[in-house]
């Protein structure tokens, strides 16, 4: 769960539920429910060493958000 909330913390991510769109689970009620599932996805998804998981993380979730912004 740390994860997320550094992931929560850096990118200024509010309660609410507006993220569940944007990361592709509609699904869930809430944007740390949202962000918890796509931090899961994403990490199965490529093999990342342990020093490097939360600033794939961060390039990962970054380029999510800037290709919701076009």
């Amino acid at each position: 769960m740390s994860l997320v909330n550094n992931l929560k913390y850096l990118f200024n991510i509010q309660p609410g539920d507006y993220m569940t769109f944007v990361l592709g689970f509609g699904e869930c009620k809430t944007n740390d429910e949202a962000l918890k599932y796509w931090v899961m996805d994403q990490l199965s998804q490529e093999p990342v060493g342990y020093d490097d998981v939360l600033r794939f993380l961060i390039d990962s979730l970054n380029s999510q958000l800037m290709m919701e912004a076009f």
